[in-house]
């Protein structure tokens, strides 16, 4: 088996880089992504309304 030279491991680095990196990353995001077509989750009618948000302090 031959070695690569300069050329063929930048020639495989952006392979990896723009083509095999962003097919896994949108893989993981359908599969791990918010599911748009589920029914949104409706809070029980017992729930105490939410703390307001915290101020931030000006020092």
């Amino acid at each position: 088996m031959a070695t690569f030279n300069l050329w063929q491991w930048v020639l495989v680095a952006i392979v990896v880089f723009a083509i095999v990196l962003p097919a896994c990353l949108a893989t993981a995001l359908i599969w791990f992504g918010p599911r748009h077509d589920a029914p949104r989750r409706r809070a029980p009618d017992a729930c105490p309304t939410p703390a307001p948000p915290a101020r931030r302090c000006r020092c």
